[in-house]
């Protein structure tokens, strides 16, 4: 079967489109040797990995708590809009929601977690 040129030309840039909806591989590694597979497959996920690579609204902001044994995690991420329009303000919101999300499974389990920190700005890990 002959592919022609424009038919390569779709291919080659729907490639990329996928590719840049990705980590780069040195931080997905990063990443694995820390986050759970629920978290992981969070910051793995196409819409994270979209908004960390071209941001129309900031740099998101990925927050992690880690449970006193290291067998629970609990995580989410901020992107900017009207709540969170700047770095500082993505980073307290991330912050806020794992905090409130952690108290809650505290609650819950009736078993400690660590207080929520930044894991990661958009895939520049910084935990």
């Amino acid at each position: 079967m002959k592919v022609q040129g424009r038919h390569l030309v779709l291919l080659a840039s729907f490639g990329l489109i996928l590719q840049g909806c990705t980590a780069p591989g040195h931080v997905r590694d990063q990443a694995s040797r820390t986050l759970l597979p629920a978290c992981l497959e969070i910051f793995n996920s196409q819409r994270y990995q979209h908004d960390s690579q071209g941001p129309i609204s900031g740099t998101p902001v990925f927050s992690l708590a880690v449970s006193e044994d290291g067998k629970d995690q609990i995580c989410n991420y901020a992107t900017g809009g009207s709540l969170a329009t700047t770095e500082e303000g993505r980073r307290v919101f991330a912050l806020s929601q794992c905090e409130r999300r952690r108290t809650a499974w505290i609650q819950r389990n009736q078993r400690p977690m660590n207080e929520c920190r930044v894991f990661a700005i958009g895939n520049r890990i910084v935990y």
